[in-house]
């Protein structure tokens, strides 16, 4: 009769009458062997109209209540599956399931009572309740609270516990007597961001109980709170066996990388007893590392942050994936820490987001290079153009790289200083530098080009930023330059960013500013700096760090999408 079915399925949507009645009779025929055809079905669960007859027949003989919480007949993802399925066809579904369950509970105990609550399927059926459940209903199940088997209470905890998400009653539940129902309240919480959840989980971190105490963290852990990977090291540090598998448990929840060398050192210094689920989970984490390096790296760049309170350091990380694009919404959990080989424990990290829009100006060395061999700057400019923003203008001047020519220029130089604009289109901008200009229309000298800049500037939207490429051709600036730049950029409210091949006084115009200074070791070294100082104007991570010493900086970020990993050098 499977065959049947499955033809009558397909058929129902062009002949739902004809269909049904057919359908109909099948059941009536024999029910039993009906609802045997329809199993593999009813557990696949399919999103088609005949599926939903098909149920609808069923739960007129009451066949899916009977049969639903059968571990023997479904597994616990089919189960809920299907219960999802019928809460379309029976609104109430869930009601009666909730009364089927409380019914059975109020028996006495006895071999009826055991093929309830106490049974496998009385658990099932909590399980599903928990997935599928409102408020409304499950606020019925409340009283399996003070059942007798303690499994039924910790699935009844968790059940309440997620259809209330009441951060107070979760807290009611922690002055318990019941581990297990204070480990399932916690875990209710998971994924709720509110200081009052976070509370909760630290307040949870004193329970005597391992698995609450695990829970807490896991809670935190999922927040993003740094903090919890502090917390996995004591839970493994612990006296008692019982903690330390709950951390190693953990590691392996979190698949955190991080903590690689640290079981390997378990695998040595563990006992007998948990050395097979330290191996495991460190099998797991292995794989997990080589199947995320054979996807290509994330892009991550460092930038020296401002002066912090003493003990504390600061660094701008601006991470983008393979393609370039920036990575939204990265965890404080994601982002690992390291001076040398010591794992830093104590940090923070505040993403910045740039919503306004931003004027950006250029000042690059005149590209020499023959029409289409693009040369550094070039390959630079081209980085930052696949991350330019539709609301952010560029605005930009090529200059001269020796004082050649000078005199003839300034007048060239002056003349077309009028005509700079901000461009929104990303076709006009690559246009702009990608031209190769005369000499006698580019600025004289990287001086001149920042002071034609500036004033041209002032027309900008939002946050202006003026970004210089110092190849290294110009003289140095004079004190009085420096003085102009300085002056001007300040009354006109510009951030000034440097990337050099040398160490002059540009920096100190960077910094006084407020922006930054980035040095490279050769003209190859520009597009990676620059892509990284452009990609942090508009977002990236502030991450602030307890370190009494100045040590180089080792960041590695971990997501689904790959790894990436930036050593920021302290000087």
């Amino acid at each position: 009769m499977e065959s049947s079915l499955n033809r009558l399925i397909e058929a129902f949507p062009a002949n739902p009458v004809a269909s049904g009645k057919f359908l109909q009779q099948l059941l009536l025929d024999d029910p039993r062997q009906f609802f045997i055809d329809a199993l593999p079905l009813l557990r696949t669960a399919p999103d088609i109209p005949g599926f939903y007859y098909i149920l609808a027949l069923l739960h007129s003989q009451n066949l899916i209540l009977k049969n639903l919480c059968d571990p023997g007949l479904f597994s616990k993802p089919e189960s809920i599956a299907l219960a999802k399925r019928m809460s379309r066809v029976e609104p109430l579904f869930n009601m009666r399931l909730a009364k089927m369950l409380l019914a059975t509970e109020a028996q006495s105990a006895g071999s009826e009572a055991e093929l309830g609550t106490q049974s496998l399927a009385g658990l099932r059926l909590l399980e599903i309740m928990a997935e599928t459940s409102d408020r409304g209903r499950s606020l019925l199940l409340a009283q399996l609270l003070h059942h007798p088997n303690p499994l039924v209470r910790s699935k009844a905890a968790l059940l309440v516990g997620k259809s209330n998400k009441d951060v107070k009653w979760v807290s009611q539940q922690m002055n318990g007597n019941d581990s297990r129902v204070r480990a399932n309240a916690l875990e209710a919480l998971w994924g709720i961001e509110s200081d009052d959840c976070r509370q909760v989980f630290l307040d949870a971190l004193d329970d005597p109980a391992n698995r609450v105490v695990g829970n807490g963290i896991r809670g935190l852990y999922m927040l993003g709170m740094p903090s919890a990977v502090g917390s996995i090291l004591t839970m493994i540090a612990h006296p008692e066996d019982g903690f330390r598998k709950t951390g190693i448990w953990l590691i392996g929840e979190f698949g955190d990388l991080r903590f690689l060398p640290v079981l390997a050192r378990l695998m040595k210094e563990s006992s007998a007893a948990l050395r097979p689920y330290v191996f495991r989970v460190f099998a797991k984490l292995k794989q997990k590392r080589l199947r995320l390096a054979a996807l290509p790296p994330l892009r991550l760049y460092a930038l020296p942050g401002k002066s912090v309170p003493e003990g504390w350091r600061e660094v701008y990380v601006v991470a983008l994936s393979a393609s370039g694009q920036p990575l939204a919404g990265l965890k404080a959990t994601q982002l690992a820490l390291w001076e040398k080989n010591d794992l830093i424990l104590d940090y923070n990290v505040r993403p910045a987001l740039e919503k306004e829009p931003l004027s950006i100006a250029f000042a690059v060395p005149r590209n020499t290079e023959p029409a289409g061999m693009p040369g550094p700057y070039e390959r630079a400019l081209d980085s930052c153009l696949l991350l330019k923003r539709k609301v952010d203008g560029w605005m930009m001047v090529q200059y001269c790289r020796s004082e050649e020519g000078a005199e003839q220029a300034t007048l060239a130089q002056e003349e077309s200083a009028a005509e700079l604009r901000f461009l929104l289109d990303t076709a006009v901008a690559e246009k702009t530098y990608k031209s190769r200009k005369s000499r006698l229309s580019c600025s004289p000298n990287l001086l001149g080009g920042l002071l034609s800049l500036i004033p041209a500037m002032s027309r900008g939207r939002g946050r202006r930023h003026l970004i210089f490429l110092d190849d290294g051709s110009c003289r140095r600036p004079d004190p009085a330059g420096v003085e102009a730049i300085l002056g001007a950029a300040k009354k006109a409210e510009i951030t000034l960013h440097g990337v050099g091949l040398r160490q002059t006084s540009w920096r100190d115009v960077c910094a006084a500013t407020g922006g930054q200074w980035l040095m490279g070791v050769t003209d190859e070294a520009v597009p990676e700096l620059l892509t990284g100082l452009y990609a942090s104007l508009a977002a990236n991570y502030q991450v602030r760090y307890r370190s009494d010493e100045f040590r180089d900086l080792r960041i590695e970020v971990c997501t689904d999408q790959g790894l990436g990993e930036v050593t920021l050098e302290v000087y």
